[in-house]
């Protein structure tokens, strides 16, 4: 048993270098070298295809109280892991599309706490709570209800959100339907 551990071991050390690949060999999606050059208004650095406004950099340097310098290099860093993720079949629309989605959840929470919870909803969400959980509503924590009512209230105003751009979407589908059966001469 010991021998073979001992053996995996070397084994897996022998096989280290050659899997990372070693000095001699030349990798096969090398990173475009370093550029130096002018750059167009705005502009503070390039990554690939994308630009590097700015304005970032003033809101990264503001909100990580660092200097301009290390706020850019903040910004140079997370757009090579975003071209990274993306040359390696990541989908980062969808990942931003999350993070967005999760800010908008938060904004929503919290402009729901700001209006004072009464007493019907505390009662719906006691009841809401012994439906799911089988716990009497009386021996619920009242900051759990408080919770959930926040909660419910941003699912709410989420559901309207998406209600209202739903409707969006089906008055555009007749609008194009309508447009369809007007002839057009060319």
């Amino acid at each position: 048993m010991k021998r073979a551990r001992i053996a995996a071991a070397i084994l897996t050390a022998a096989m280290a270098p050659s899997a990372c690949g070693s000095r001699g060999d030349a990798p096969t999606n090398a990173a475009p070298p370093i550029a130096s050059g002018p750059l167009p208004d705005g502009i503070v650095a390039r990554v690939g295809a994308d630009a590097i406004h700015g304005e970032s950099v003033a809101r990264i340097a503001a909100i990580q109280r660092v200097d301009a310098r290390a706020a850019r290099e903040l910004a140079v860093c997370d757009a090579l892991f975003a071209a990274g993720a993306a040359a390696g079949g990541l989908d980062v629309e969808a990942d931003v599309r999350g993070v967005l989605a999760r800010r908008l959840l938060r904004s929503l929470r919290t402009e729901a706490e700001r209006t004072p919870i009464t007493a019907d909803e505390l009662t719906e969400a006691a009841e809401r709570r012994e439906q799911r959980s089988q716990i009497p509503a009386t021996i619920v924590a009242p900051e759990l209800l408080e919770s959930d009512v926040f909660n419910a209230r941003a699912q709410a105003a989420m559901g309207e959100i998406l209600a209202a751009r739903q409707a969006r979407a089906e008055r555009a589908k007749d609008a194009d339907a309508l447009l369809a059966l007007v002839p057009v001469e060319r």
